[in-house]
């Protein structure tokens, strides 16, 4: 293995870790019991204990969307998730530094390869109607071809 493949390996075994950490923290934050709630929805059977089933059902449900809005605000200003986040922002970004980094050396390194070789059918076809630079214009003209010209 390279030693840029190495580098490459262990940034991204890094962000794996920091990204593990992270959910860790935030974990901590979601997972805490709720208080328990006095009462509860009397025996189903009839409509009145139906209704009160389904009104103390969605009652829940806003209390659970309630705590989670509390614990996501917790955890935002939390300085350990904070801290967690912004060590797996710093090892992400390496990683993703090692991996292009990488990439470029081996293109770089073909593309040399290619030109080195200075073999005459060694080049990449031409598209039909000659090149054309970026925001250029063809070098040959085109025939009723695509994209069309200025009318």
């Amino acid at each position: 293995m390279t030693e840029s493949a190495q580098q490459r390996r262990e940034a991204w075994n890094e962000a794996g870790r920091r990204f593990e950490e992270l959910g860790r923290v935030l974990r901590g934050h979601f997972e805490r019991e709720p208080e328990a709630e006095p009462g509860g929805a009397p025996p189903g059977g009839s409509a009145a204990g139906d209704r009160a089933a389904v009104k103390d059902a969605l009652h829940r449900v806003g209390q659970a969307a309630q705590r989670f809005g509390e614990q996501a605000g917790e955890a935002v200003r939390d300085q350990a998730v904070r801290e967690s986040a912004q060590s797996w922002a710093r090892s992400f970004g390496a990683a993703l530094e090692a991996t292009f980094t990488e990439f470029g050396d081996e293109a770089r390194e073909r593309m040399k390869a290619r030109r080195g070789s200075g073999q005459a059918g060694d080049s990449a076809p031409q598209p039909p109607g000659g090149t054309r630079e970026l925001g250029g214009q063809p070098d040959a003209p085109r025939e009723g071809g695509y994209p069309p010209g200025p009318s």
